[in-house]
């Protein structure tokens, strides 16, 4: 039998209410008390009588405000709630005293011991245990290492146990001990390649704006075809994103995934590339039943193009190295800044236009969508804070930043600023205004005269690089600090030529 008494935080109240009991001869057999809440009674069931008799005197004590009985103390609803949720995980997780010996294990681990935590009272933990020994002194914080438990490999997360002093009366926390959860290499190797393929799906598009959800819903139709596809937008609007998501959610999405910006090719070499040469296979024969996306179509020759058209009418292609005709197995995904009427006037051919034109998707810059920057950088913040086991969030007056600026770089520029600011951000988390208040979001000069959004994304870099180099002069520094590989940042910066 449980009893809920709520009541003042006066002192000696809890002394009255234990006289009561004591004069009722009830053996209590727990109590637990919540500052400012009140008193909870753990006793052997009573007669209704005996009940009747207690209660109105309980009621009558000082301070008192409520008496009534309740089905768990309070400790009695954590504890289970946290015991069921630890005994349905799939890894093994432990935990041991200041000494070592083990304390509780969940069913999982006694799966792989043969026994239960009593048969094991008082046994070290060490003695299943190895490839990290247990120190004698205490654990200050948080190891991650590689482990043998019971003869099986695993990824060991030890976590140190202090009770709070303020609980104790002490002076400083007190160590008691460690829990163990052990991860199966295979299943997080398996959880990391569901993980990347799901940021490669339609998350990021789902935002509050009305367009964006029915583009939202083209896209996942069109997934489901194998028609080949155009995807306008801006530098940085998420074309790549969205080309792998329809890739993931399509009939290809076990095949590959390949890329080709045909604005890097000479155009005498788009037609080996692609369809392939005597010395050479075809890129198209490569990617068999995967996806391939041209980006920057519109550089394609003007041949090139009736080629495709003829491809996309006939469901065949020429292979220059086989010299024959080969099915058509790729989904052909092709890109560009401009939409199709556009491109129109500055050579597209029209009968590839209107082949593409009824499954043609286009992506707004995110200056014509305001709206959708805060949904958008709070799905950043939280793949951000999965891939460093974090959790970030905006303070209003970062939120308020975020939303009056233009971004010309739209989701990229977005994503690499909220990167930036999160390299920045404290343990709690909370991204301030100050974080923000980046070089690269406040003082990149927008130059007179345009030639390209690729020449302002750019400089834009280059701006960002130039001013953090000081604080990070080397392109390990640097890399680190931007969560990029060393190999790129140095690129960058000898394509700059800053640091020479």
């Amino acid at each position: 039998m449980r009893l809920q008494i709520l009541c003042e935080n006066r002192l000696g109240i809890t002394r009255e209410i234990l006289d009561i009991l004591v004069n009722f001869e009830i053996d209590i057999r727990g109590i637990e008390i919540v500052p400012y809440v009140g008193v909870f009674l753990s006793f052997p069931a009573l007669e209704f009588s005996a009940l009747q008799a207690v209660m109105p005197k309980l009621r009558r004590i000082q301070g008192v405000t409520d008496v009534s009985l309740i089905p768990f103390m309070p400790i009695e609803q954590e504890r289970h709630a946290l015991t069921t949720l630890v005994q349905v995980l799939p890894e093994p997780v432990l935990s041991m005293d200041a000494k070592g010996r083990l304390t509780y294990v969940n069913r999982a681990a006694v799966n792989l011991l043969g026994q239960d935590l009593k048969q094991m009272t008082d046994r070290s933990l060490q003695q299943f245990l190895q490839g990290w020994t247990i120190p004698e002194s205490e654990i200050s914080q948080q190891i991650t290492t590689m482990v043998r438990f019971m003869g099986t490999q695993f990824i060991a997360d030890i976590y140190p146990i202090y009770l709070p002093s303020d609980h104790l009366g002490e002076e400083q926390d007190l160590y008691s001990g460690a829990v163990l959860t052990l991860k199966s290499p295979q299943r997080l190797g398996n959880q990391v390649k569901q993980w990347e393929k799901e940021i490669g799906t339609l998350e990021w598009l789902s935002t509050s704006s009305p367009f964006i959800r029915k583009l939202e819903q083209q896209a996942r139709q069109l997934a489901k075809t194998n028609a080949a596809l155009h995807i306008a937008g801006e530098i940085g609007v998420g074309k790549m994103k969205l080309a792998q998501a329809i890739h993931l959610y399509g009939v290809q999405q076990d095949g590959p995934f390949e890329r080709i910006n045909l604005r890097t090719l000479a155009p005498e070499q788009q037609l080996r590339h692609l369809f392939g040469a005597r010395d050479q296979q075809a890129l198209l024969n490569q990617v068999g039943a995967g996806t391939l996306v041209l980006e920057n179509f519109e550089d394609l020759r003007l041949e090139l193009q009736q080629q495709f058209a003829a491809v996309l009418q006939t469901g065949q292609y020429f292979d220059q190295q086989a010299q024959q005709l080969m099915p058509m197995r790729a989904r052909l995904i092709f890109t560009s800044i401009s939409a199709l009427p556009q491109l129109v006037p500055l050579g597209l051919d029209e009968e590839l236009r209107a082949l593409l034109a009824g499954s043609s998707l286009y992506l707004p810059p995110l200056r014509q969508r305001p709206s959708d920057i805060l949904p958008l950088a709070r799905y950043y913040l939280h793949q951000l804070g999965l891939a460093g086991q974090r959790s970030f969030a905006l303070s209003p007056d970062a939120a308020a930043l975020l939303k009056q600026q233009s971004w010309p770089g739209n989701l990229r520029e977005l994503e690499q600023s909220l990167m930036l600011a999160c390299a920045q951000c404290d343990q709690s988390g909370e991204l301030k205004l100050e974080h923000l208040h980046q070089p690269e979001l406040s003082n990149f000069a927008m130059p007179s005269e345009i030639n390209s959004l690729a020449e302002v994304m750019r400089n834009f870099e280059a701006d960002i690089l130039r001013q953090l180099y000081p604080q990070y002069p080397s392109s390990r520094l640097l890399a680190r600090r931007l969560g990029l590989s060393h190999t790129a940042v140095a690129n960058k910066l000898k394509d700059y030529g800053i640091g020479r």
